[in-house]
């Protein structure tokens, strides 16, 4: 009996050709990102010849510093009670022109959103009020109310309000076009008005973005304040502005020096009502860290708890 062993066939493989990898098409976005920051380069490039800006001739005029700081002495500051009053008058009209623009942007803002907007024609006078508000300058606003009503805080007060309406309406209109739509279909399934809708179903998605940008608009225009006071509106502005113009140089670092104490105050309290809302807590080893997570604690200790009614 004889045993027929067949010879294993021998395979060979078969190599296909490795494709190369398909090339990564470039965006139309990442294009027109790039070709913006290439004019933007040119533009600072072209810009700065024309100012004529020369290194050489600004170490030349070291000179003049070196004498203002002379003519400087130290730094003085008015008595405290002048002061504290011109603290209080200052922020109190800063505060209220930023509560009054607040007011007169939510109706702008959801006439300008495309989701609570009535139609198109209302769509595009909202936003409308919001480019010409942004365009008009506030120190060109408190100038014409300053001819109008005279000194005073009501001139700052609408101009900062009027002024502050372009940015916070933008702002409030961007933030209603990001909200979640069910809560809102859903009151309008259950036959809630126009009123109830927004209330119940967009109000509660945006509120903690609208603080944010209030609080935000504010510490602008506490900075703002100061240009302002050049033209007639009363305040820390005013009172640095006619030091320096009477050349009491010293004074008027003085009431500089207040006013970055009050944006740095301003920033912290700002920063403090974001995170108590939020929840949430800056975790880094600096000094503005470390207040703002202090007076967070603080604001969360005394506030009162659910429970407690």
């Amino acid at each position: 009996m004889s045993i027929v062993t067949e010879r294993p066939r021998t395979t060979e493989a078969v190599v296909a050709p490795v494709a190369a990898p398909p090339r990564r098409r470039v965006s139309p976005e990442r294009v027109a990102a790039g070709l913006t920051l290439v004019a933007l380069l040119i533009a600072s490039v072209v810009a700065l010849r024309s100012v004529d800006i020369d290194p050489a001739r600004m170490l030349q005029s070291w000179s003049n510093a070196e004498r203002f700081f002379g003519r400087v002495g130290a730094i003085e500051f008015p008595p405290l009670g002048e002061l504290l009053q011109l603290t209080a008058l200052t922020l109190g009209l800063v505060i209220c022109g930023t509560l009054l623009a607040a007011v007169l942007s939510v109706p702008v803002a959801v006439l300008a959103a495309s989701n609570t907007s009535p139609g198109p024609v209302w769509r595009a006078a909202a936003r409308f009020v919001t480019v010409l508000a942004r365009a008009v300058p506030d120190v060109v606003l408190a100038m014409v109310f300053v001819l109008l009503f005279s000194l005073g805080t009501l001139p700052g007060i609408l101009a900062i309000g009027l002024h502050s309406v372009g940015m916070i309406s933008k702002l409030f209109a961007d933030a209603i076009e990001q909200i979640d739509e069910g809560p809102r279909t859903a009151v309008r399934a259950a036959g809630g008005t126009r009123l109830q809708q927004f209330t119940a179903g967009v109000l509660p998605q945006v509120l903690p973005s609208w603080v944010a940008t209030v609080l935000h608009r504010n510490d602008i225009n506490l900075r703002g304040s100061v240009i302002l006071g050049y033209v007639g509106v009363v305040g820390l502005g005013m009172e640095m502005s006619f030091a320096f113009k009477s050349l009491d140089y010293g004074l008027g670092l003085g009431y500089a020096v207040v006013i970055f104490v009050l944006c740095v105050v301003m920033e912290i309290v700002s920063s403090s009502v974001r995170a108590v809302m939020l929840g949430t807590a800056p975790t880094g080893r600096g000094l503005g860290d470390r207040v703002v997570r202090r007076a967070t604690s603080c604001l969360l200790y005394t506030s009162p708890s659910p429970r407690d009614g």
